[in-house]
């Protein structure tokens, strides 16, 4: 039996070490670490992003994700979109399916809040998990921001 949960700041961490060698390789582990420290205490952050597990009964983490709730607009009506970022199964456990009933399990939870509008999901890795969990591709564009001037990090707490 698998169960998704909410994790733990300490799960987090470690969830932050483990993803390091696939994320992180321009970084020392250290400079990763902080990286991801000052990202979940950014007021933006800390206010709409949550981290979800996929567990065993048996309490090991199958796989991982990232959801930020942001407001947003259907027609007339106003909610949330919640974009999923960050999904992640260890290497030795992958091929299992544990991402794809990961995203199907965030998924469910997500569409039972009131106000959910629906999910997007961003991917540098391809579309085939994405897809056997029921997103659809579309090209991807971006859109480049100018910053504004002043201290990036001012609003996160050291």
């Amino acid at each position: 039996m698998t169960q998704l949960v909410a994790a733990t700041d300490e799960q987090k961490r470690e969830r932050d070490a483990l993803t390091f060698p696939e994320w992180g390789q321009r970084l020392t582990l250290a400079q990763w670490l902080e990286r991801e420290r000052c990202l979940r205490t950014h007021p933006w952050s800390s206010a709409g992003m949550e981290t979800w597990l996929w567990r065993a009964d048996d309490g090991e983490v199958l796989a991982s994700c990232e959801t930020f709730n942001s407001a947003a607009r259907l027609g007339a009506r106003a909610g949330a979109v919640y974009s999923v970022a960050s999904v992640f199964t260890a290497p030795a456990l992958r091929g299992h399916g544990y991402a794809t009933q990961l995203l199907n399990a965030v998924c469910t939870r997500l569409e039972q809040r009131p106000g959910a509008l629906g999910s997007v999901l961003y991917s540098d890795v391809g579309t085939r998990i994405y897809e056997r969990a029921g997103y659809r591709a579309f090209p991807a564009f971006d859109v480049v921001l100018q910053p504004e001037p002043g201290d990036a990090r001012e609003g996160v707490t050291p």
